[in-house]
Parts: structure tokens; C-alpha cells; sequence
């Protein structure tokens, strides 16, 4: 690891400092095993590098990341409280793994492949701006969440709750009407029309 580890080394396991408050770290690279029950609050995180990180219980709250890599990292009980990723790589992981207790990150235009949030409470969450491919959204509660601008490619919806959803100028999403609850989310045409098709609706143009 490099500079954090520069600016927390220790020398045993007593004088090890798990918690960092007000920080600010750019180009880190961190190793896989050395987060492990961290805690950062109000911190900064700008093209750091978290790729096969192991982020087992560790804290992140009021936390920015900008430009970072979050590839293949191993969530299991960490915390994302409040927490922005802007401008993210985002593959292969399982946010189900997140203590649902402290789950509330945002995204905005983040890349986003081969991510699952099944059976998660996204209520009001945004992923405006992101590409997403091959995510699972299966049995989440998505009411009022926004996705504005998104654009999507084999993701999946199935049994969500997507009341009041915000999917305007988003493109490629393929959603039943039947296996999910729709009321008043917001679509625009001509992507809407992609309903159509889950309904055994045929519909062609006019022609003049």
C-alpha cells in the first residue's frame, strides 16, 4: 500500500489506527487485506484504487469517492452510510453483502458491471447518469429512486417496487409491468414503448 499506509504505518497491532476522520486521499492503491475494520468518516477518496479490496466490516460514512475502482472488492458487513461514488468503476460486487443497517451510498455516473442489490432497500437512491450492465435489481425498493440519464443493458427488474421511479431520458431498460409495481414512475418515449412488448402488444406507425 502506499501513502496511507505511510501515514498510519504501524510497528505492532496495539498502535494500529483504525479510524480516519477528515481525510483526504488521491492515486492510492490499496492492497487487498490492509481496510479490513477500518473506519473513514468525512472522507475523500479521489482516483484511489480499492480493486480486489477486502472491505469485511469496514465504515465508510459521509464519504466522497471520485474516479475510483471498486472491482471485484468483498463487502461483507461494511457499511456505506451515506456515502457519493461519482465518476466510479463499479464491477463484481455484491452489495447484498452490506450491513442493511448502514446502507446509503448514491451514484452518479458510474459504470457499473456485473453489480447485484437484489432484495436491497434503495428507496430513494439515484444512479443518475451511471451505465449499468448485467445488475440485479430483483426484489428491491425502488420507489421514488431516480435514474435519470441512465443507460442500461441487461439489467434486471423483477418484483420491485418502482413507484414514483424517475427513468426519464434513461435508455435500454426492459421492464414488465406485471412483475413490478410501476404507479406513477416517469418514462419517456420512445423508450417507454418498450412495455409493449411484455404485454403481447404489437404497435406500428403510421405511415403518410
Amino acid at each position: 500500500m502506499k501513502s496511507l499506509m505511510k501515514q498510519a504505518h504501524w510497528q505492532d497491532d496495539s498502535q494500529r489506527d483504525y479510524e480516519h476522520a477528515e481525510r483526504c486521499y488521491a492515486n492510492e492503491e490499496f492492497s487487498p487485506d490492509d481496510l479490513i475494520d477500518h473506519v473513514f468518516m468525512g472522507c475523500t477518496f479521489q482516483s484511489c484504487s480499492f480493486r480486489d479490496c477486502d472491505l469485511t466490516q469496514v465504515v465508510f460514512r459521509d464519504c466522497t469517492l471520485r474516479s475510483c475502482d471498486w472491482t471485484l472488492c468483498r463487502v461483507d458487513g461494511c457499511f456505506l452510510d451515506d456515502v457519493l461514488f461519482t465518476d466510479c468503476r463499479i464491477a463484481g460486487v455484491n452489495f447484498m453483502d452490506c450491513n442493511r443497517f448502514g446502507f446509503r451510498p448514491q451514484f452518479q455516473r458510474c459504470l457499473m458491471n456485473n453489480v447485484v442489490f437484489a432484495s436491497q432497500n434503495l428507496k430513494k437512491f439515484s444512479f443518475e447518469g451511471s451505465s449499468l450492465k448485467d445488475c440485479d435489481f430483483n426484489d428491491c425498493d425502488l420507489q421514488e429512486s431516480v435514474f435519470q440519464h441512465c443507460k442500461f443493458h441487461e439489467v434486471e427488474f423483477h418484483q420491485c417496487d418502482l413507484r414514483k421511479a424517475d427513468f426519464r431520458w434513461a435508455e435500454g431498460y426492459r421492464i414488465s409491468p406485471e412483475g413490478n409495481r410501476l404507479a406513477q414512475a416517469r418514462f419517456h418515449l420512445p423508450e417507454a414503448e418498450s412495455f409493449l412488448g411484455f404485454l403481447g402488444i404489437d404497435v406500428s406507425y403510421a405511415q403518410d
